[in-house]
């Protein structure tokens, strides 16, 4: 007769037949956990892994992980010490994640212009006009979670794009004098914003104090809602705020206001002063791609010459004042 203990058959049903739950040693020690569903980013977590793919791309083309690449030289990898195949990589994710700096670099690459992030780019992306207008209008029509991609950034990607412009056959004049007064706002746009970032660290070097002519946040009517604007007046606890919107003034207790922190501030604190670091500090290298190619005046002519083809003549004149 069989052994019961090793009747396979009986072994693993219980006296009245029916069939034991076979479970393993280790899932008794080490129960089963349920599986978290995948994470679905909001636009907050795209913003920041495009920050993190462009700032890897800017690290390996300036030799940061040059041990790492050396020792793959070593094994035969080849490369010079820089992995131009990790900067096309991270590069373009982040302009897969609409990445207003990556979009730029890339921008230029296609359009043959080179980037500051690596200059072994121009050797493996080849020259696509088509693709680098996507990229530059992609770039300038860019807002993050937080509002619109710094105008410096945008400017540059007008400036390439306006070439182009003038490369193309059947660019209008209707069409180049949009594109032209939408440039020079966007450069108009950059000198306020570089104002406002120096206003905003000459504050945070005084302690952080409101003073009378910062630019300030108020909480509209009490309703929850924050208004930019210029502090005018200060009297005890009591601010004055005139709002940018319709010029309105309102006041308002002191913990109703607060400090416009501008879209160009970053989030890094420096030990002393706790001003923030900008990305050329923190990655050691200046964005060269974020330089206008073509200068204000030359873009004023310009418009000035198409303002008088389409019968402007006053509007033409006024740019030159």
């Amino acid at each position: 007769t069989k052994d019961a203990m090793f009747d396979h058959h009986s072994f693993h049903r219980k006296a009245s037949g029916e069939l034991r739950e076979r479970r393993s040693e280790r899932e008794e020690h080490h129960p089963q956990r349920q599986a978290c569903p995948p994470m679905k980013p909001d636009d907050e977590t795209k913003a920041n892994l495009g920050h993190v793919h462009y700032h890897l791309a800017c690290l390996h083309g300036s030799e940061r992980f040059s041990d790492m690449e050396d020792d793959e030289d070593k094994n035969g990898g080849g490369g010079g010490g820089v992995d131009v195949n990790s900067i096309v990589f991270h590069l373009a994710h982040a302009c897969s994640l609409r990445h207003a700096a990556a979009c730029l670099a890339l921008g230029r690459v296609r359009a043959g212009l080179g980037s500051c992030v690596s200059p072994l780019l121009e050797m493996v992306v080849p020259i696509d006009f088509d693709s680098a207008k996507d990229l530059l209008q992609r770039c300038m029509e860019m807002t993050y979670h937080k509002g619109p991609t710094p105008a410096k950034t945008r400017a540059a990607a007008g400036c390439i794009m306006l070439q182009i412009l003038h490369e193309e056959e059947g660019t209008t004049d209707v069409t180049l004098q949009n594109f032209l007064e939408e440039v020079l706002g966007l450069i108009r746009q950059t000198e306020k914003e570089q104002e406002e970032l120096k206003a905003h660290h000459e504050r945070l070097k005084r302690g952080g104090a409101l003073h009378v002519g910062d630019r300030v946040e108020g909480n509209y009517c009490m309703e929850g809602t924050f208004y930019a604007g210029v502090l005018t007046a200060i009297d005890g606890d009591q601010y004055t705020v005139m709002y940018d919107d319709d010029g309105s003034s309102e006041t308002l207790a002191s913990d109703a206001v607060r400090p416009l922190v501008p879209a160009t501030a970053t989030m890094t604190k420096h030990s002393e002063f706790g001003e923030g670091m900008s990305e050329a500090e923190a990655l050691g290298l200046v964005n060269e791609d974020e330089n206008c190619l073509v200068e204000v005046y030359t873009l004023q002519a310009e418009l000035a010459e198409i303002k008088v083809r389409l019968g402007f003549p006053e509007e033409a004149a006024s740019l030159y004042e």
